[in-house]
């Protein structure tokens, strides 16, 4: 069983410092039809990432995961074709009537938009053939465990990133607010804004408060109990995040997983030596501080900070103008930036920092007591931006001479080789005590290729001098060829199965492919939401966040949330525990 990192691309630079640094996936936008519309990219560019990506035996998965409507079923089939053309591994798919397109032999994952959370559901995509399907966020363990042995299909789960507080794919909230869809990658985050909770005499429960933003995922400690519990990739949320998110959070769980690997004598699923030169450290990267959501039951995961938090500083001690002083023992620097929440986010950069005192760049009107984050670690993040760090694939070269005749062969640590030879005219022998030295040494070095070697073979008869512009013209051969091998090798593509159609559940429907699948009639309308459905149905509750669970407290119901435009009715499914919000 191998096990993969999957991380987030937002483009072409992204993509690559993702699997420099250790992804053994990426998932990324194409052109259209992504649930990311802000991170898109051409074919050129994600061709490109295919090839750097197979040279490290990684794959890339493209996301095609809206619904899609009649007028497009003709686009979204030719993007499909175009990308199984430059050799990307999968695509990812929320809308099922793709699967009633003349498709090529393209690996195909279930995108969470799905709301993949029950057992049933999970085996009516395994009977559709499908390759793998990415779980929803607010699973419990207990609930993968079921899901994994009743089903054989491959399961992703999110460990780490942005959540989103409804069940994915089931948020019509940002379309009827604002008119943008998120089940067509235009969410506009109506979850993040300022809320009062208000019971049904007009009493305010809590008021102003962000009460459906909740924190971001970290499954970091919980790893080797999802791997026991069947799941084979770790996928990192952020599409939208920059490079130094991906690159710092990448690396992070690099190392944590190889761990796990190396302890129960797993395999990752990609290839290559990394060699970090900064420390990992998550605090440092987009955050609205972190939580196991509902893995081990439920627990608090509100947060008041819907904007990036970053680590815990202190809290005001006193402040004067520009200046707070605060009790910390961590050391700041100029350029840093610190947050705080008021009545809203609140940020200033650090002129100087000494003895607790913080020198901010402007005026400021800050509470004693205030809580001060750091989420602009300048030095961190320049060290970051700066790094060194390098992926390589093991090379081991052999040197063999016959009769005047040299062979150089060269072995990658996939077991993949290549051999060339060159007859040596004018042969002068040499008695060089460093002869053998000489030639090891022009073989390792590999200068800024993605290439290391730290071994050479030798079987020489007799010592004759050798140029080493020769040797290093074979060698600089063998690698180009060795690396073309890899960067164009064909994925491995699991043969499709035929579609099984039976116990279909609830599924959006917005073209007619899939209406000929599911036999089912429409049940979307335009720009995306399925008509007469609740604006959010989730398993987060405000109620248990504020402790007022209707199991133990009697309220004045319905009760309702309000914004400066709108009123939001809310309702409770108790032996569920999750709540609807509608208009």
């Amino acid at each position: 069983m191998s096990i993969e990192l999957l991380s987030p691309a937002k483009n072409l630079q992204s993509g690559i410092a993702a699997i420099k640094f250790g992804a053994d996936a990426v998932y990324i936008g194409g052109p259209e039809f992504g649930a990311r519309k802000d991170a898109s990219n051409n074919i050129d560019d994600i061709a490109r990432l295919v090839k750097y990506a197979h040279f490290f035996n990684a794959k890339v998965y493209v996301t095609i995961n809206t619904i899609i409507f009649d007028r497009e079923l003709f686009r979204v089939e030719q993007l499909i074709q175009d990308l199984y053309d430059i050799k990307v591994d999968a695509i990812i798919i929320q809308d099922l009537g793709i699967l009633e397109m003349d498709l090529p032999d393209i690996d195909i994952i279930i995108s969470t938009q799905t709301t993949n959370i029950t057992k049933e559901k999970v085996k009516f995509f395994e009977e559709l053939g499908l390759k793998r399907v990415i779980l929803e966020r607010a699973l419990s363990l207990k609930e993968i465990i079921e899901i994994s042995e009743s089903t054989n299909i491959e399961l992703e789960a999110f460990v780490h990133g942005a959540i989103c507080v409804c069940y994915s794919g089931e948020c019509n909230m940002s379309y009827v607010v604002g008119g943008r869809s998120a089940n067509r990658g235009e969410c506009a985050q109506p979850c993040r804004k300022q809320y009062s909770l208000v019971d049904d005499d007009g009493k305010v429960l809590k008021g102003n408060t962000k009460l459906l933003s909740v924190k971001d995922l970290n499954y970091s400690n919980y790893l080797e109990e999802l791997i026991n519990a069947g799941v084979s990739s770790f996928k990192i949320e952020g599409r939208l995040k920059d490079i130094n998110y991906v690159s710092n959070v990448t690396a992070f769980y690099r190392k944590k997983i190889d761990e796990i690997l190396s302890k129960k004598g797993l395999i990752k699923a990609s290839s290559g030596v990394i060699a970090f030169d900064f420390e990992l450290d998550l605090s440092k990267t987009f955050n609205r501080g972190y939580t196991d959501y509902f893995l081990h039951g439920t627990n608090q995961v509100n947060s008041d900070l819907s904007f990036e938090q970053g680590e815990y500083i202190g809290e005001v001690e006193s402040s004067d103008g520009n200046k707070i002083w605060v009790k910390t023992d961590l050391e700041l620097n100029n350029g840093d930036g610190l947050v705080y929440l008021a009545n809203d986010k609140e940020g200033f950069f650090v002129n100087n920092f000494e003895n607790g005192c913080i020198t901010a760049n402007k005026e400021l009107d800050i509470a004693v007591g205030t809580k001060i984050f750091r989420n602009f670690d300048a030095k961190y993040l320049d060290r970051l931006s700066k790094s060194k760090t390098a992926r390589r694939i093991e090379v081991v070269f052999a040197l063999q001479e016959k009769n005047g005749e040299y062979f150089l062969q060269v072995k990658d640590s996939d077991k993949n080789h290549f051999e060339t030879s060159c007859k040596l005219n004018n042969k002068i022998e040499n008695v060089s005590v460093d002869y053998e030295d000489r030639i090891t040494e022009t073989l390792c070095k590999l200068g800024t290729t993605l290439f290391m070697c730290n071994q050479v073979e030798l079987d020489l008869q007799k010592r004759y001098f050798i140029p080493l512009s020769e040797l290093k013209s074979s060698r600089n051969e063998l690698l180009s060829t060795l690396k073309k091998l890899r960067e164009e090798k064909e994925p491995e593509r699991s043969p499709r199965k035929k579609i099984a159609i039976s116990n279909v559940p609830d599924m959006l429907v917005a073209n007619v492919n899939a209406e000929r699948l599911l036999n089912k009639s429409k049940n979307v309308v335009e720009l995306g939401y399925a008509e007469d459905a609740p604006l959010m149905k989730t398993r987060y509750c405000i109620l248990r966040e504020l402790d007022l669970c209707l199991k133990h407290n009697k309220l004045k119901l319905p009760l309702s949330l309000k914004d400066e435009k709108s009123v939001f009715s809310l309702e409770f499914d108790c032996s569920k525990c999750e709540m609807l919000v509608k208009k």
